[in-house]
């Protein structure tokens, strides 16, 4: 009988060999190749579900950004430490490795004209986020720079 794949959980894998290998090897590193060995699915099979290594990317870039909003959120709903922009900091050695990632992936979206969309919304939606937690008091402008000043402390 053949072996049911779970899309799920393949797609997972390779988010984290992508996010493993910004964080360990850099933008260098990143090919469908080392993608392969380190999520242990094969080239082939990357290629069919997703396509490209661009596609490969715009996945891993929105589920980055997204948990990266998630976790903004739930301190803010208080079930985290510590709450407001300090929650975009890092406060262990997890949140270390979790902020060295995210600013890979800052880099790659300065660089990479295919994944500025899925940025560009993460940065509307954070502003958002950020404008209420602020009782709407600053200007867009602010709110970008604060944003950047919180990237640039991580």
């Amino acid at each position: 009988m053949p072996r049911l794949i779970d899309s799920e959980s393949r797609a997972d894998a390779l988010i984290a060999a992508v996010n493993h290998i910004l964080s360990t090897e850099g933008l260098p590193g990143l090919t469908i190749r080392r993608v392969a060995q380190v999520s242990r699915v094969a080239a082939s099979s990357v290629l069919h579900h997703l396509g490209s290594r661009e596609r490969l990317l715009a996945v891993s870039a929105s589920h980055t950004a997204r948990n990266r909003r998630h976790r903004f959120l739930a301190a803010e709903a208080g079930y985290g430490e510590p709450r407001g922009l300090l929650a975009l900091l890092p406060a262990s050695p997890d949140e270390v490795v979790d902020a060295r990632i995210w600013l890979a992936w800052l880099e790659l979206w300065r660089c990479d004209p295919a994944i500025a969309p899925i940025f560009d919304h993460h940065m509307i939606q954070m502003r958002g986020l950020l404008a209420e937690l602020t009782g709407h008091r600053f200007a867009p402008d602010k709110l970008s720079a604060t944003l950047a000043l919180a990237d640039g402390l991580t």
